[in-house]
């Protein structure tokens, strides 16, 4: 498992629509869903991508991203 996997996982994502299976993200459902891909990597990895991401002020997966980083308490909830 790695960081490195997250980050993979997410560029995948980018070139179909899977992006689009996640209505209210929930993390072990991303993390079962990459793994089923291929993707192997524990939550923390996935909230350490996605903390990277914001404070980098970099994309976050489309359609979800952001409902993801208020999941994990990474943003504040609106």
């Amino acid at each position: 498992m790695s960081k490195e996997n997250v980050e993979v996982f997410f560029k995948s994502l980018k070139k179909e629509s899977g992006a689009e299976l996640f209505n209210n993200p929930v993390p072990s459902e991303i993390i079962k869903y990459a793994k089923e891909r291929g993707f192997e990597f524990s939550e923390g990895e996935l909230r350490s991508v996605m903390k990277e991401l914001i404070f980098t002020a970099q994309s976050l997966p489309d359609n979800w991203g952001w409902d993801l980083a208020r999941t994990l308490d990474l943003v504040r909830k609106t």
